[in-house]
């Protein structure tokens, strides 16, 4: 069997899992049905699959990532449904954006809607599986926080020299009336020419 085309048929239940063993299909078409669920995994078994179109039902969850590995996907429509997160990366699922429309919780390529930075799908780490955006928020959270502690820390130093010792208190108010008298001279001598 290389093609399935139950659409319009008021289908309702989730996607049987004998399907995605079908490894030779190349065609599957459920669309305009009442399916509800997820797509499973076990799609990426359908290595010779050319054409889905699951559009107009109740599916909903991801989209896994195994969809990125069928190499073949030329048509690809998964409009009007549920699902959300990010679509996996893969030059078959992002072609158009007209095949995710109406999916109010999708977001990324092709989809003008941005993920946020630090969601992941279902939670995990990076699919790079390294933590460097965490360690760069970290060192520069650090240098922050190291920034602002040092400037409290010479702000007041120098303060509490001026304020509390006698002698360095003294000598900082006569350089404030020398510099003072020196910029009230300046606007003197500029005002009488």
């Amino acid at each position: 069997m290389n093609a399935i085309d139950l659409s319009s048929n008021n289908l309702s239940g989730s996607v049987p899992l004998g399907i995605y063993m079908l490894t030779g299909l190349q065609s599957l078409n459920l669309s305009h049905n009442q399916l509800i669920g997820t797509i499973p995994n076990e799609i990426g078994n359908l290595q010779q699959l050319e054409s889905i179109d699951l559009s107009s039902n109740n599916l909903s969850g991801e989209i896994p990532q195994s969809m990125s590995a069928l190499h073949f996907l030329g048509v690809l429509n998964l409009s009007f449904n549920n699902f959300m997160g990010k679509i996996p990366a893969g030059t078959q699922l992002g072609s158009t954006n007209l095949s995710y429309i109406h999916n109010p919780d999708l977001c990324g390529p092709p989809l003008t809607k941005i993920c946020p930075p630090d969601e992941y799908p279902n939670n995990k780490k990076s699919m790079r599986g390294d933590d460097s955006d965490d360690d760069k928020f970290q060192v520069h959270s650090w240098f922050d926080m190291g920034l602002g502690m040092g400037f409290a820390a010479g702000f007041w130093g120098l303060l509490g020299t001026v304020f509390f010792n006698r002698k360095c208190r003294r000598a900082y108010f006569k350089f404030l009336n020398r510099i003072s008298d020196f910029v009230i001279q300046k606007i003197n001598s500029i005002t009488e020419m």
